[in-house]
């Protein structure tokens, strides 16, 4: 009961997609196990993360982890109805937020911070998650889902709106990360000027299709330029970005929320299944765009209330500047 409650008046305000759905997801649990083991390991993760000396609910993050994804893949096999949609996304969501929180990818030894083979489980395990969501959509607007809402608002278009990056700014970042460019120091800064508010980018330049994400057997260079806009989106907020305008244009309280949601669904939505077989293959591109993704979510997101986020960005970002570091120190040039 004490996880139960600390969920209910704690963690849930600290996790995307507003209160409501986690308010119905509450109430859902009672009539599904899966859910509520989801519930309990996702709070006995943010126990852990508030008191790091109580390695009891570390424990119990991991058994209820397990327990919720035995039970869901059971309830899977029944198929997606308007009466289980919400009880299935608010589960995976959950376990999405878990393998946020998971840093055993990590090793630490002479030669610095290294990654295990687990480092990309998370990417790996975003096209399930992918799949559950494109299944789920359509069940959604049948019957009284609490996801029609969020299904329906796009953190994207605040961001873009507030962003107001011009089509020369993107051109030059496009530029700066080309995927024919070879490795060198210059691609782990942050590319400048961004310009604002003149001659903006193209509104079809942020968004993503759902054929895309589905499509197993498109261009590397194809996916690695769509995921390479929308970093350009999440780099423009960073502090280096700003220049001496009166007019910030950096992440605002009002904005961390959009902000939050767009890095998690990052990996479920926002990228293609060749981007992430380059990933799982240490492609230097593929890396190099997480790094600054990572990087993002380092600097401007909130630790306290993006807790989830927080490790696992510190050390991937950590880790990958020494991988390409030694990249660039191949092609003769080191990023510092």
């Amino acid at each position: 009961m004490k996880l139960f409650h600390h969920f209910q008046t704690c963690t849930s305000h600290t996790l995307i997609f507003g209160t409501e759905v986690w308010e119905q997801a509450i109430k859902l649990s009672f009539d599904s196990e899966c859910l509520t083991h989801a519930i309990l390991c996702v709070s006995a993760r943010h126990h852990a993360f508030l008191t790091p000396e109580e390695p009891k609910y570390a424990a119990a993050a991991a058994a209820h982890l397990c327990q919720a994804l035995h039970l869901f893949r059971e309830a899977l096999s029944a198929g997606f109805t308007p009466a289980n949609v919400d009880i299935f996304l608010t589960t995976a969501i959950l376990i999405q937020f878990e393998i946020w929180t998971n840093i055993d990818f990590v090793s630490f030894g002479s030669d610095g911070i290294s990654l295990n083979a687990s480092w990309d489980r998370m990417f790996e395990l975003s096209l399930g998650l992918q799949q559950i969501f494109h299944n789920s959509l359509p069940h959604v607007f049948e019957g009284p889902s609490v996801f029609v809402k969020p299904a329906r608002y796009s953190p994207r278009t605040t961001l873009v709106r507030a962003a107001t990056i011009s089509r020369c700014t993107l051109d030059l970042f496009m530029s700066h990360f080309d995927y024919a460019r070879p490795m060198e120091k210059g691609a782990l800064q942050t590319p400048l000027p961004f310009k604002r508010g003149e001659d903006l980018a193209p509104e079809e330049c942020w968004m993503y299709h759902s054929w895309h994400l589905v499509d197993d057997g498109g261009p590397a260079e194809e996916s690695y330029i769509r995921a390479l806009r929308r970093l350009c989106l999440l780099m423009s907020f960073l502090p280096e970005a700003q220049g001496d305008r009166e007019t910030s244009h950096g992440l605002t309280d009002d904005l961390v929320s959009d902000y939050a949601r767009y890095v998690f669904l990052f990996p479920v939505l926002l990228l293609e299944r060749p981007l992430i077989r380059m990933t799982k293959q240490r492609n230097p591109k593929a890396l190099l765009l997480l790094y600054h993704y990572f990087r993002c979510i380092r600097v401007l997101l909130p630790r306290k209330e993006c807790w989830w986020a927080q490790k696992r960005a510190s050390i991937s970002e950590m880790a990958l500047w020494e991988i390409l570091e030694k990249q660039c120190s191949m092609a003769g040039q080191s990023p510092t």
